[in-house]
């Protein structure tokens, strides 16, 4: 599907974000891990771009109607803001966000202090700190696969949304060839219990790899990275006991899964 419509997004609100102090609580963080590589990975984190095509997508999908002042968003998984900041050029008013890391809470706090109706923050991965209902929009963009728990999280997604609200999830399949985050071959292919001994051991004490390669190995252990497919999406939405419409599945990219559910009633 072509959503190409950056028309439909305004700049004016990246005058209000405050990247100084973000930049350096991120260099503090990550050059340990990355250390070369520290200023690519943050410029890719901080970069408000690669985001605008989950909100163009939800668009078509389902009108310009639900993008406005007035709707409840949720981010899942905000990483460091740049989502919020996209929702917020969209139209979207109220923008509430959950992250699992500290780290994440902290530098988007700094980086949105000027934004009004922006709540990023913290959870502990498994149940929203949200009422039933109370979201029009959630979107969830390569989240699902790092959770402790996938049917759990898919649970909680469609637990919050309004009855009629709509569920935005993206994610890599477990074929695709790179694992997103630290830019390192991906070993999702392979039978859950062989890729978890090849992590470790890529990751070890016994490793060849340098100090750096071995620090993003580990990262994807500590992520808790799980092996989603669309079939597994379907099951886990077919038994969390809410009414649903799978509206479109399309590819995002090449391995990447995009889609859009619409919450149509409640536990039966």
């Amino acid at each position: 599907m072509n959503s190409s419509t950056s028309s439909h997004f305004s700049d004016n609100v990246s005058d209000n974000v405050n990247e100084d102090e973000a930049h350096a609580l991120l260099l503090k963080h990550f050059t340990p891990i990355y250390k070369d590589r520290v200023n690519g990975y943050i410029e890719g984190v901080l970069a408000i771009e690669p985001y605008r095509g989950r909100f163009d997508y939800l668009r078509v999908i389902i009108g310009t109607e639900h993008f406005h002042q007035e709707t409840q968003v949720l981010i899942s998984g905000y990483g460091a803001g740049s989502e919020m900041i996209v929702a917020r050029q969209a139209g979207l008013g109220n923008i509430f966000g959950v992250e699992v890391e500290q780290i994440w809470m902290e530098v988007t706090q700094k980086r949105l202090a000027f934004f009004p109706k922006m709540y990023p923050t913290h959870y502990d991965g498994t149940i929203l700190p949200y009422t039933d209902s109370q979201f029009d929009i959630l979107m969830s963009g390569h989240v699902i696969e790092h959770s402790r728990n996938p049917q759990l999280y898919l649970h909680e997604c469609m637990r919050v949304l309004t009855i009629g609200g709509y569920l935005s999830l993206e994610f890599p399949h477990r074929y695709h060839h790179t694992e997103l985050h630290t830019q390192l071959p991906s070993l999702e292919w392979l039978p859950h219990k062989m890729r978890n001994s090849a992590l470790n051991a890529l990751s070890g004490r016994f490793s060849p790899l340098s100090s750096g390669v071995k620090a993003r190995y580990a990262s994807i252990v500590s992520t808790h990275l799980q092996q989603i497919s669309m079939g597994s999406v379907r099951d886990w939405l077919k038994s969390s006991g809410y009414s649903h419409t799978i509206l479109d599945t399309t590819k995002a990219a090449p391995g990447i899964i995009r889609c859009a559910i619409r919450k149509d009633a409640c536990v039966s």
